[in-house]
């Protein structure tokens, strides 16, 4: 009997992610969770074609499995996510990530050593080391192209964030 339960445990933890952490789908989801930190909202773009589903940061977490479920393991940070309406016309999809960046602006010294926003899950998210949260981000949308051996990296204008008033509550 104690085999079985073993086996069903390990079957179980190979499908679940324990390694990476893991990123909320939505700001609902994370306050569920526990794990939302403050709300943010689009300010401004260049770009008109960019629509903002959702902005939050929240606690960095991991899934771990104990006694043969998955919980979720608070670790050190925060991480900023955004979810961006994924519309064909897009340049700045999450399908066509390589062909372009989203670069913290680096006027700001909050996150020089982690300034380009990663893509987990099909959000977009950005890690803060001491969970410092600043009233605005300013993003620079970079496009790349190849020429040849070469990879130019073009400005093509930004998104910049504006956090909402209230903090939740702890």
């Amino acid at each position: 009997m104690c085999f079985i339960f073993l086996f069903i445990t390990e079957i179980c933890s190979c499908q679940v992610n324990t390694t990476d952490a893991q990123i909320s789908k939505t700001s609902m989801e994370s306050k569920k969770n526990n794990l939302f930190i403050r709300k943010y909202n689009l300010s401004s773009t260049s770009d008109k074609e960019i629509i903002v589903e959702d902005a939050w940061v929240e606690k960095i977490w991991f899934n771990k499995i104990k006694y043969g479920k998955v919980v979720k393991e608070i670790g050190r940070g925060c991480q900023l996510c955004f979810k961006l309406k994924q519309k064909a016309t897009l340049k700045y999809r999450v399908d066509n990530f390589d062909s372009w960046l989203i670069e913290y602006n680096q006027n700001q010294r909050y996150l020089k050593a982690m300034s380009y926003v990663g893509v987990s899950y099909g959000i977009y998210d950005l890690g803060f080391p001491n969970c410092y949260t600043p009233d605005t981000l300013v993003f620079n949308l970079i496009q790349r192209r190849s020429t040849g051996s070469d990879i130019i990296e073009e400005k093509q204008g930004n998104i910049i964030f504006t956090a909402d008033q209230e903090k939740e509550k702890k």
